[in-house]
């Protein structure tokens, strides 16, 4: 899976927090796969009851960080997230 989504500026900084429903629905995947990124320690969420938020801050870090990364090579998102 490639994750070459660009999320518009103003509207990271229109909200506060997303679910992983809402990352999901923007970024066309499932939320399988957002809760897979942040189990894998690849974004960055914070529980609140039993819902996951994600900031606007903590995104960016993650399109910033992975922006070149092949997530179907597993190799390509080591390296990223070990800043090689």
């Amino acid at each position: 899976m490639s994750m070459n989504i660009n999320m518009q500026e103003e509207a990271l900084t229109s909200r506060t927090a997303y679910t992983s429903k809402e990352l999901a629905k923007e970024w066309h995947t499932n939320e399988h796969t957002v809760n897979m990124l942040r189990q894998n320690g690849l974004l960055h969420g914070v529980r609140v009851g039993r819902s996951w938020l994600y900031t606007p801050d903590s995104i960016r870090l993650f399109f910033t960080t992975y922006k070149d990364c092949e997530f179907g090579n597993d190799k390509d998102c080591q390296m990223a997230r070990r800043g090689i």
